[in-house]
């Protein structure tokens, strides 16, 4: 189990980066700010960061407004 945005979720195997995960979720990685265990996550970094079990993931999105 992994924790994303509050929510419980299962680890799915094809789920093994960050960027995989947003890839699942359909959010679009350019978008984002991505935490893992209280520590941000550099989207440079989001295609090699690994997800584990356990892991605490926020994801916020960028809004434009004006």
């Amino acid at each position: 189990m992994i924790r994303v945005n509050g929510q419980e979720r299962e680890l799915q195997e094809q789920c093994a980066t960050i960027g995989d995960l947003l890839s699942s979720l359909g959010v679009r990685r350019e978008r984002v700010a991505v935490e893992l265990n209280g520590i941000i996550v550099d989207p440079v970094s989001f295609a090699t960061t690994r997800v584990s079990d356990g892991d605490r993931i926020e994801i916020v999105s960028f809004v434009g407004g004006g």
